[in-house]
């Protein structure tokens, strides 16, 4: 059992603590529409949805002597976003499948590519030592 006076309650346990945290932002990349033979084709017209990312990295590093400890947690897509990456098939994600009259945005085309999106949240747990 440790006791209040031992040297083990009286370090900082902040010392030594950080986190980081990277976000980004950006408009949707411009496109080309689908030319259906009945519209006219035109470079550039429409955009990708807009696309925000959160990155979070938090570590902790201990020492003894000359030598760095650390240990680390990255967290990818902190908030599990969907982004668009890709569209596939253009006249899929600008077809009206469903006849509702708007377009479905089915970004991985009929065949239903998984690529099409950003990766979900992940984690990544780490340690590295420097002497």
């Amino acid at each position: 059992m440790i006791e209040r006076g031992d040297s083990f309650l009286r370090q900082n346990w902040l010392e030594g603590f950080g986190f980081r945290i990277n976000t980004s932002y950006g408009s949707g990349i411009p496109y080309d529409n689908a030319s259906h033979g009945t519209h006219p084709f035109f470079r550039n017209q429409k955009r990708y949805p807009w696309r925000m990312n959160t990155d979070l990295r938090v570590e902790k590093r201990f020492w003894l002597g000359q030598t760095t400890f650390n240990i680390y947690m990255d967290v990818y897509n902190l908030f599990n976003r969907t982004n668009l990456d890709h569209i596939y098939n253009i006249a899929w994600w600008d077809g009206d499948q469903d006849g509702d009259g708007q377009p479905d945005h089915i970004a991985g085309g009929p065949a239903g590519n998984p690529n099409a999106y950003s990766p979900a949240r992940h984690f990544f747990f780490g340690a590295d030592i420097r002497w």
